[in-house]
């Protein structure tokens, strides 16, 4: 078996991250523990903490991965030519989809609950 590549432990680290989101989404961060977690992960407790030497190291990571996805989604906006009205209006329709998606609104609840906790981010 031997190391894992790179490629290995990219594909890893982002299974390891959308399982702990997933986690922090249904139960909450303060209810999910990092034994929890790696349980779910199905790694050890001392591969989690050689990546993450605590919670709010990996929920950060959640938060980047989460956030990431909806940029990646909403791409780059293309640059029109014509009504400015128009084109402002188009990108607003875009944003305002990605917006009020479910995932993009339990992000922003997750936030905002614990944000009290997590000041920096």
């Amino acid at each position: 078996m031997g190391r894992p590549t790179g490629t290995e432990i990219l594909r890893r680290n982002r299974r390891l991250v959308q399982v702990a989101g997933r986690m922090f989404r249904e139960q909450g961060v303060d209810n999910t523990s990092m034994e929890a977690i790696a349980d779910a992960a199905v790694i050890s407790k001392s591969t989690l903490y050689a990546h993450y030497n605590d919670k709010a190291v990996l929920f950060e990571a959640v938060l980047r991965q989460q956030i990431d996805a909806l940029f990646v989604e909403a791409g780059r906006p293309a640059v029109v030519a014509g009504d400015v009205r128009a084109v402002l209006f188009g990108l607003a329709r875009r944003v305002h989809g990605i917006a009020t998606k479910p995932e993009a609104v339990s992000l922003c609840r997750t936030i905002v609950a614990v944000s009290d906790r997590f000041p920096d981010l």
